[in-house]
């Protein structure tokens, strides 16, 4: 079952993770942000041009921190940690920052999967896999 860990021991607990990005014949290799707070999903300009993407001929409008913005998307193949791939996956433009990730995982990939996280014993865990095999019940544990 395609799935993977990830041990945050570095006191961090920021939801990184590694993607591998295809289109055009080209891999881009970088990191990303599982945000369960987005929606759809995101690449930044920098992932557009290293790939050759072209803007859609439609925009989508999009509510981000700063307000309301109209960005293009673009059709792509990922792989998360080298263990979960999705094809054809329909990613918006967003503006990168200093020091941010180079995609934004939205509940678009997440809702695909189950998505743990877990600080058990102060052990700050981050578990994902697709297609789901179960429900996750905490309240019967």
């Amino acid at each position: 079952m395609p799935g993977f860990t990830i041990v945050k021991e570095d006191g961090c607990t920021a939801l990184w993770v590694d993607v591998k990005a295809i289109s055009n014949g080209k891999e881009f290799v970088g990191r990303g942000l599982l945000d369960t707070g987005a929606t759809r999903s995101a690449l930044t300009a920098d992932v557009k041009t290293f790939l050759d993407l072209t803007d859609s001929t439609d925009k989508h409008e999009v509510n981000t921190a700063k307000g309301k913005d109209h960005v293009s998307h673009y059709l792509i193949d990922i792989t998360l940690c080298d263990s979960v791939d999705f094809s054809n996956v329909e990613f918006d433009l967003f503006k990168s920052y200093k020091g941010g990730p180079d995609f934004l995982i939205g509940m678009d990939i997440i809702s695909r999967g189950d998505l743990a996280v877990t600080n058990y014993n102060g052990k700050f865990m981050v578990s994902f896999e697709s297609p789901s095999r179960r429900n996750i019940d905490f309240s019967r544990l």
